[in-house]
């Protein structure tokens, strides 16, 4: 578990410099990047951009806090089977709740093989395109990036492109995060590719508060 923690701590700081170096390239600290010269000039109405930023991420605020998990976890076997995962989730927010942090800790399938999967994300809120952005990372070595936005039943809906061994034939993931009345969370990931007709379901965990 040491390893585990270590991993999670060298990690949360990649990720963090990834996912939120391009925007502090851009904007210098949002507020204060450049502008062009010239009688046309655009405005930039920088007050209502935090603010617009603010908002968008105090709605992830019913995520935060430390979770147990139980689901699935994979595509189906040949008998249309998943296998079972169960362990923790533990999310917070970093720099002054301008990021949030979401780290999972599972096992997967029997627990006699003693098999976990670690995964790690930065989830962000991109005022100009007014969109979630999000960097996973895991322990398996694989990286992926999302984006999205909160749809009109409140689920949040996040889709990535990932690619595998047919680069000519990525998958499209698309992640849910419904947020029920008795305050749990469900997460439910689907995939689908161009030889497939019908998405199918890859992740399935339903969250609940520690």
């Amino acid at each position: 578990m040491a390893s585990r923690r270590a991993w999670t701590a060298a990690a949360g700081m990649a990720v963090v410099l990834a996912a939120t170096g391009a925007m502090a390239a851009a904007s210098d600290g949002m507020g204060t990047s450049p502008q062009p010269e010239g009688d046309e000039a655009p405005a930039v109405d920088w007050a209502a951009i935090r603010e617009a930023r603010e908002q968008a991420m105090a709605r992830l605020a019913p995520l935060v806090g430390a979770w147990q998990v139980e689901g699935t976890m994979g595509t189906p076997n040949a008998a249309g089977e998943r296998e079972a995962q169960v362990g923790t989730w533990s999310n917070r927010w970093i720099w002054e709740n301008k990021h949030l942090e979401l780290t999972f800790e599972v096992q997967v399938g029997d627990p006699a093989e003693d098999r976990w999967s670690q995964w790690m994300a930065i989830v962000s809120y991109n005022p100009f395109r007014e969109e979630y952005e999000t960097v996973w990372v895991g322990s398996g070595g694989y990286r992926f990036a999302e984006t999205g936005n909160f749809d009109e039943d409140g689920r949040l809906v996040l889709t990535s492109r990932q690619d595998g061994p047919d680069l000519e034939n990525p998958t499209t993931n698309v992640s849910i995060f419904e947020f029920n009345e008795d305050g749990s969370v469900t997460v439910t990931d689907t995939q689908a590719n161009n030889e497939q007709v019908e998405p199918v379901m890859s992740f399935h965990a339903r969250l609940t508060r520690e």
